[in-house]
C-alpha cells in the first residue's frame, strides 16, 4: 500500500471551473475540473481549460514568487466520485431540436481544440501528461484523457462510452485514441457496447495504463513521476516513435467531428428521450458527488443512469 501523498510547497491558481495547483517539490502541475452544475464539459469550461493550458507552451509555471520548471501535468477532477460526465447533453438536446448545427459545431470543435493541445504535449516534447480517473468517466470524460501519456485509475471506478445507447457514437477522439492503442477491432466493441465497465477491465483491456487502490491516487502519481523522470528520454524517444508509426492528425479529428454533427441532427425523438435521461443522470449524480462527504452514489442517480441503458 501506498503511503498517503506529502505534498511539498503548493502554489495555487485559482479559475471558476479550473482548479491549479503546482507542487514545487515534485514539479507536478494539477489541472482539476470543477465544474459549475453537472460535472460534464460545459463550454465556458473547455475555454478555460484552453485557455488556461496554452500558457504550458513555456513549460514553466509562473507565479509572482517566479517561475518553476514542470515535469508532469496531471488532469484530474475536484468533484467527488466523478472523473467528468462527458459532453453536456441538456445542450446537445437543445441544439438539435432547434437544428443548430453552428453551435454543436463549435462546441465539437473546442472539444477538440482541447485535445488536440494535450496531443501535442503543448508543445513540449519534455512533458509528461496523466490522466488521473478516481470517479466516473463517461462519454467525453474518457475522450478527455486518452491523449494523455498515461491513464491511471483507482480501482472500482466506472468507465463509459454510452453514446451508443442513443443512437450516436462519441465524436471527439475515442475511435482515434482507441483504435491506435487497441486496434480497430477491440476500440469497436467498447464503443458499440455502449457498457460501463470498471477500471480493473479497462485495464484488462490497456485502455487504463496502470491501476491503483481507491484514495491513493495522489500518491502513486507522484511516486510514478518520480520514477519517470529517471527514464526520460525513453519516454520521449517512444513518443516521437509512436506518433510517426501511428499518428492522429487534426484533420482526421476534425472529420469525425463533421460526421458526428451530421449524426445529432440526424436523432429521432427515442433518441432525444435517452439523451434527456442521461441528462438527468448527470444532474443526478452532480447533486450526489456534492454532499458532505462526496462519495456516495444516490439511489436515484443510480437509477437515472440505469433508465439511460448505461448498464
Amino acid at each position: 500500500m501506498l503511503p498517503l501523498a506529502s505534498p511539498g510547497p503548493q502554489i495555487r491558481s485559482q479559475h471558476s471551473q479550473l482548479h491549479v495547483e503546482f507542487d514545487e517539490e515534485t514539479g507536478i502541475l494539477w489541472e482539476r475540473m470543477a465544474p459549475n452544475a453537472r460535472p460534464c464539459y460545459n463550454e465556458p469550461l473547455l475555454k478555460e481549460i484552453l485557455e488556461f493550458e496554452r500558457r504550458l507552451e513555456s513549460g514553466v509555471f509562473a507565479d509572482r514568487g517566479g517561475l518553476h520548471e514542470i515535469v508532469a501535468v496531471v488532469f484530474a477532477s475536484a468533484v467527488p466520485g466523478v472523473y467528468n460526465l462527458g459532453g453536456d447533453l441538456a445542450t446537445f438536446v437543445d441544439c438539435i431540436q432547434r437544428k443548430d448545427r453552428e453551435a454543436l459545431h463549435r462546441y465539437a470543435r473546442l472539444c477538440i481544440d482541447n485535445i488536440w493541445q494535450r496531443y501535442q504535449h503543448f508543445n513540449r516534447e519534455s512533458l509528461v501528461t496523466i490522466a488521473l480517473i478516481q470517479g466516473r468517466a463517461y462519454g467525453g470524460g474518457l475522450e478527455g484523457a486518452l491523449p494523455a501519456d498515461f491513464i491511471i485509475a483507482e480501482k472500482g471506478v466506472r468507465i463509459a462510452l454510452p453514446e451508443s445507447t442513443f443512437n450516436l457514437f462519441p465524436g471527439m477522439g475515442a475511435q482515434s485514441f482507441l483504435s491506435r492503442k487497441l486496434g480497430e477491432g477491440l476500440a469497436n466493441k467498447i464503443i458499440f457496447s455502449g457498457q460501463a465497465y470498471t477500471s480493473e477491465e479497462m485495464y484488462e483491456m490497456n485502455v487504463v495504463d496502470f491501476l491503483c487502490e481507491a484514495g491513493e491516487g495522489e500518491a502513486f502519481v507522484e511516486q510514478f513521476v518520480r520514477q519517470t523522470r529517471r527514464k526520460a528520454r525513453t519516454l520521449t524517444s517512444l513518443r516521437r516513435a509512436r506518433r510517426f508509426i501511428n499518428p492522429v492528425s487534426h484533420e482526421e479529428l476534425i472529420h469525425v467531428v463533421d460526421v458526428w454533427v451530421d449524426a445529432c441532427l440526424e436523432a429521432g425523438p427515442n433518441e432525444l428521450k435517452l439523451m434527456k435521461r442521461y441528462a438527468e443522470g448527470q444532474s443526478a449524480l452532480s447533486a450526489s458527488s456534492r454532499q458532505v462527504n462526496g462519495d456516495l452514489v444516490t439511489s436515484a442517480a443510480t437509477e437515472a443512469i440505469r433508465k439511460a441503458a448505461v448498464k
